[in-house]
């Protein structure tokens, strides 16, 4: 699955100010939630999907 698919998106828990964000998640494709370091974008993506 290619990383461009999904839209990151940082969630209002998740810091706010720069330099306090810790993580983006994506919801945009079906049945799988993608999650990043926002510090870090370009580093590592977990996808968890429906079992």
């Amino acid at each position: 699955m290619s990383r461009d698919l999904f839209q990151f998106t940082r969630p209002s828990y998740s810091g706010g100010k720069p330099g306090q964000e810790c993580v983006e998640a994506a919801t945009n494709v079906r049945a799988v939630v993608a999650v990043r370091d926002s510090k870090n974008s370009s580093g590592h993506t977990l996808i968890f999907g429906a079992r």
